[in-house]
């Protein structure tokens, strides 16, 4: 097993060639992102929503809060996107007994219909992946990825927040202080029929 990064074993790469190394793994991401949007536009669903249909096919019902944590966006992105899954019924709000203000998300009978089709979308990339590496190829890359990752990340966490009232968000109060009307499913603004590609990172 290979050791992990740390700063006391620096990698021993100039500037450039890890400029060189972030931007093909930007480039890479994008080129993935675009591919997946662009198949998921084909049908209509929007990327974004694509995603969170996804994300509730395999982990299960989530309130918005985890949904945008879970996707690295914003709350009120991930409100957008809910809101518009709901008004087309492939969402349902059921009880959290976690936060009885903040609900959870579940796919509806239709909802799952879709989601199983955007997995099936998606497998198509990774068929056009699998013909052109190995299975041994990918498990190194991405065991790299996951090393670089935990360094940034721990060098992230030891940067002041600028804004650390801002941590918490609506929906993760303590159950103690939870009300006890039924949860309600937060309109925000009207989602636009062709919003911008959102981050799947």
């Amino acid at each position: 097993m290979s050791e992990p990064l740390s700063e006391s074993k620096p990698v021993s790469s100039s500037a450039s060639a890890v400029d060189a190394f972030f931007a093909q793994v930007s480039g890479l991401a994008k080129a993935a992102r675009d591919y997946s949007f662009g198949a998921h536009r084909l049908e209509g669903i929007p990327g974004g929503i694509a995603a969170v249909l996804q994300l509730l096919l395999q982990r299960g019902p989530k309130s918005v809060p985890n949904i945008g944590r879970a996707r690295s966006t914003t709350r009120q992105n991930t409100q957008i996107l809910v809101n518009r899954m709901a008004a087309e019924r492939w969402v349902e709000l059921i009880e959290n007994p976690a936060h009885k203000r903040s609900a959870l998300i579940q796919l509806t009978e239709e909802g799952k219909k879709l989601a199983q089709s955007v997995t099936e979308r998606e497998a198509q990339l990774h068929q056009l992946v699998n013909r052109q590496v190995t299975a041994e190829d990918l498990q190194q890359a991405t065991d790299f990825l996951v090393r670089m990752r935990e360094v940034i990340s721990h060098k992230r966490r030891s940067l002041p927040e600028l804004h650390p009232e801002a941590s918490s968000s609506p929906g993760d109060q303590p159950i103690g202080e939870a009300a006890t009307s039924p949860p309600q499913l937060e309109m925000g603004p009207k989602p636009e029929v062709h919003e911008q590609p959102v981050n799947l990172l």
